[in-house]
């Protein structure tokens, strides 16, 4: 019970793990499909430098340079110039302070005070005084250096605040600088003022008044320079960014031409108008990049969900991911910039989806990583949508020709098919994109370059794989259907009647397998190792003896305790020889937990003979194994009962094979041995054509020779 708790318990902390492991890498690897595409665009701003060295203003064009899309840029120059503009269109405005004015009241009070101008004229020069201060300092007097500024900026008139900024809404009139009162021009108006008020004043008390304003008269009229600049930064605000739009394909310089200075500003705009991203912008390539992550990952589990690997399989396919964007940032990091007309070639995106194809022997998986990596590339704003066709066709070519591969050089095959096919694909998008045809056979060779480079890391890192994490790719399962392999050699010679009875049932698993769209090469090696725990007491099988049975001297519970040992003992020699886990498991599940039906009924005839009453126990009669969980280990299953039982008929035809299978199948029906193995009752009807194809090609009757004697 303990033991048995610590390997559920061992079992859940791996789950717990990988399942962790998924989430941090899932997170990984849409981070990146962010991130890397951010970075790519702080390097085109470091990559301008590439185009102030490749195009001079006022050289000659050495080549045509064409939008390869639709953009649009701010022209910040013609902006800017338009935003001073609007700065300047404000006027100047100006406002009255209460405490000059104030001031300049107490001044004429104190200045009266002090002075005595008689008695006959005191009182009039005192009126005439504060009468006139009163009309000057309520219109408003001027600074005179401030006016002179304002000239000498440009402008000939002010805007003058009427009313309080206090108020609920300011007022505001406009004046022209030369009307106005100024400390310069203060004298001629208060003579004027003199000679609206009383034109019979004799000169002298004229001059004693307009004496006494003048030195007691002081501006109270100010330019107000926060309203100014606050009414100026409005006007520039208000001014819109000048949007240029360069149409995808137009020229933006013309080969012999003369570079001008607009023309490396518009291909500067080009490198740049992708490289800001609004927060909404952010927001949504995040959500996007985590729906293709959560959807891509799903698809993969979902094709492995009835496989114990399947948190293998998809760690590898994120951490795959993962790697696999690095390699495409570095690339284009690499390229782009370099006088390339497009980098979609050199773009090492084939290696993942060809790798998970081969180690788990399932194209669909490549498909999904080619969608998936392909969806990632269109964050970059180089991408368009030839380019996506350019790479997903070519990735779905190089799986669809990994038909060809049986042995490792049979890659070289599929490569160069590869090449032809991807050859075709290059013209068509040179053709579509309108790039000029001295760029096909360069783009021929990068494409080449690229997939070559890809075989040649997938043949290194596929034997690396198997070995690290011991896959049953095509390539292992063929080698290990070779005779020569070590356990199979053993069999041979200590076992001959069970390595027979082995080779019997891969042929029988096989074409089954094949027949139902099930893995061929897994079943076969499954049924040639099934058996192999009969290395230890072969005499004890029936297919090894020679006359003699052992198990007449034995009780019915031993023999069945040494039958039942060559399940566990094949799981271990499977171990030991380092057999893939999925073909332990067709070891381990071939007689599932049926009946050994020989042995239970010598028991249960065997108390009667005694003369006892105990009841016997099917259970202790059975096979403790899992039942199969895969088609392949049904498949074994089936082929082993079948193969084993067809030796048995006399006169064999095909309806006595047809109804012996049907028996053994409905057997297993009923014992629930086939409840997880996933067969329907048509591919139970595929193999039983199959079986008896097979079993009576095999056990055909040949014509009887007359010079044949009879036995």
């Amino acid at each position: 019970m303990k033991a048995n708790h610590s390997v559920k318990s061992k079992k859940k902390r791996k789950v717990t793990f990988s399942i962790l492991s998924l989430i941090i890498l899932s997170c990984i690897s849409a981070f990146l499909a962010v991130l890397l595409p951010s970075f790519y665009n702080r390097n085109s701003k470091m990559l301008l430098n590439d185009i102030n060295a490749r195009f001079t203003v006022g050289e000659i064009a050495e080549e045509d340079v064409k939008a390869n899309r639709s953009f649009y840029y701010i022209d910040e120059s013609e902006t800017r110039r338009r935003q001073m503009e609007s700065y300047s269109l404000p006027l100047p405005q100006f406002n009255m302070t209460l405490l000059d004015t104030r001031s300049s009241f107490d001044e004429l009070e104190r200045y009266l005070e002090q002075s005595d101008f008689g008695e006959k004229y005191n009182t009039v020069i005192e009126e005439y005084s504060y009468e006139i201060m009163q009309s000057l300092l309520s219109q408003g007097v001027f600074d005179s250096g401030e006016l002179q500024k304002m000239k000498d900026g440009g402008y000939e008139s002010i805007k003058y605040i009427t009313s309080s900024r206090f108020a609920d809404e300011m007022t505001y009139e406009i004046w022209d600088i030369d009307d106005l009162t100024t400390s310069q021009n203060i004298s001629d108006a208060i003579a004027s003022y003199l000679d609206t008020l009383d034109e019979s004043l004799p000169e002298a008390v004229k001059r004693q008044i307009i004496s006494v304003l003048t030195d007691s008269l002081h501006p109270n009229v100010h330019y107000d320079e926060y309203l100014t600049t606050v009414e100026r930064e409005q006007a520039r605000e208000s001014i819109d960014p000048v949007i240029v739009k360069v149409e995808e394909g137009s020229f933006i310089i013309e080969k012999d031409s003369v570079i001008e200075e607009d023309d490396v500003r518009t291909l500067r705009a080009m490198r740049a108008a992708s490289t800001r991203y609004s927060a909404t912008q952010i927001v949504g390539r995040l959500v996007f990049s985590a729906l293709f992550t959560a959807g891509s990952l799903y698809a993969v589990f979902n094709l492995f969900q009835f496989s114990k690997r399947k948190f293998q399989i998809s760690i590898i396919y994120l951490a795959g991911m993962i790697i696999s964007q690095i390699l495409v940032f570095l690339s284009i990091s690499l390229f782009s910039g370099k006088g390339f007309e497009w980098i979609d070639p050199f773009l090492p995106v084939y290696s993942l989806p060809l790798l998970l194809s081969l180690i788990t022997n399932k194209k669909r998986i490549g498909m999904v990583s080619a969608a998936a990596l392909c969806s990632y590339l269109s964050l970059y704003p180089f991408t368009t949508t030839i380019t996506l066709f350019f790479l997903l066709v070519n990735s779905f070519l190089a799986i669809y020709f990994m038909r060809y591969v049986s042995k490792r050089i049979s890659m070289i095959y599929q490569w160069f098919f590869t090449l032809l096919a991807s050859s075709s694909v290059v013209l068509l998008s040179v053709l579509i994109h309108d790039f000029s045809l001295d760029t096909l056979l360069p783009s021929i060779a990068i494409i080449s370059m690229n997939l070559t480079v890809t075989y040649v890391i997938t043949a290194f890192l596929l034997p690396i794989l198997e070995v690290a994490l011991n896959l049953p790719t095509q390539f292992r399962l063929r080698e290990l259907t070779s005779s020569h392999h070590k356990q199979l050699v053993r069999l041979s010679q200590v076992a001959p009647g069970t390595y027979n009875h082995s080779l019997a049932v891969a042929d029988l698993a096989y074409n089954a397998a094949i027949a139902i769209g099930a893995d061929p090469l897994l079943s076969q090696v499954g049924a040639l190792f099934h058996d192999i725990g009969k290395q230890e007491n072969p005499d004890y099988f029936i297919e090894n003896q020679k006359g003699e049975n052992k198990h007449d001297d034995l009780k019915a519970s031993l023999s069945v305790a040494i039958i039942k040992s060559h399940v566990k003992i094949g799981i271990e020699k499977g171990r030991e020889a380092k057999l893939p886990q999925e073909v332990l498991d067709i070891i381990g599940q071939h007689h599932g937990n049926d009946i050994i039906a020989v042995f239970l009924k010598e028991a249960q005839n065997a108390p009667a003979v005694e003369g006892k009453n105990s009841k016997v126990g099917e259970q202790d009669y059975s096979y403790n194994n899992e039942i199969p969980q895969t088609p392949e280990a049904a498949i074994v299953m089936l082929a082993d009962s079948v193969e084993a039982a067809s030796r048995s008929i006399v006169k064999p035809s095909p309806q006595k094979y047809e109804k012996l299978i049907n028996s053994i199948i409905m057997g297993k029906i009923e014992r629930k041995q086939l409840v997880l193995s996933r067969l329907s009752l048509n591919d139970l009807e595929l193999i039983t054509k199959s079986f008896v194809q097979i079993i009576t090609g095999r056990n055909h009757v040949r014509m009887k020779y007359p010079d044949d004697k009879e036995e």
